[in-house]
């Protein structure tokens, strides 16, 4: 008898923490959608204004981890690590308006490199950090990372360069690729970014009417 009321009380134990961590999930899924609501309809001025940023995805750079139509909301910071999708100053802007300001401003792309590390592009495809090859699941096409030789000035390719090609990151600097590598302009073309040209980093997506939490 003393066996199965101990073994009742456990089962009954169990089936307490069980509800509690659902309680948990469901009490955190219902802050998150109230967050999301907040920045949505703006009822949040201050947190919209100074601690949260949203911009909408244009383009196929970052595919397959963001579509056009995505709307990415961002932390305002430029403390970002590896892995960290991030929004920067656009060095190498394609057109421009009438003013003489860029169209593309703004670009998303993923950090790969930090301060002191050493980047490395081989004539395989693959990413190199610090000698160790990268396989990163996040890209469109694995093994599809080549650096290019440009027309001039302009953001032509014109030829893909098999040598290894290395970067190494200066203090104050990241490293940044987009993961359509096919497509991307990115470090590849303007080297490292310095990080008083970084504005964000990614926090969700929201992509039609689901909520994207980004692994790196």
């Amino acid at each position: 008898m003393k066996d199965a009321q101990n073994l009742s009380e456990k089962d009954l134990s169990v089936a307490k923490k069980s509800k509690m961590t659902k309680k948990n999930g469901l009490l955190l899924d219902l802050l998150i959608i109230m967050f999301v609501v907040m920045l949505a309809f703006g009822t949040s001025v201050a947190l919209r204004e100074y601690v949260i940023l949203s911009t909408n995805v244009e383009g196929t750079s970052m595919e397959s981890t963001l579509f056009t139509k995505d709307k990415v909301y961002m932390l305002r910071t430029n403390k970002v690590g590896r892995g960290d999708i991030i929004r920067l100053e656009n060095p190498c802007p394609l057109e421009y308006n009438a003013d003489g300001s860029p169209k593309d401003k703004y670009l998303i792309k993923r950090v790969i490199g930090i301060a002191g590390d050493t980047v490395e592009i081989r004539g395989d495809g693959y990413v190199y950090l610090n000698g160790e090859k990268l396989i990163e699941a996040y890209t469109k096409t694995q093994g599809s990372t080549f650096s290019f030789e440009w027309l001039g000035d302009t953001n032509i390719k014109i030829g893909t360069i098999y040598e290894p090609i290395i970067y190494i990151v200066p203090e104050n600097e990241v490293f940044v690729l987009g993961d359509n590598r096919e497509v991307s302009l990115d470090g590849r073309r303007f080297g490292t970014v310095s990080l008083d040209k970084v504005y964000g980093k990614t926090l969700f997506v929201i992509r039609g009417s689901k909520i994207i939490f980004l692994k790196k």
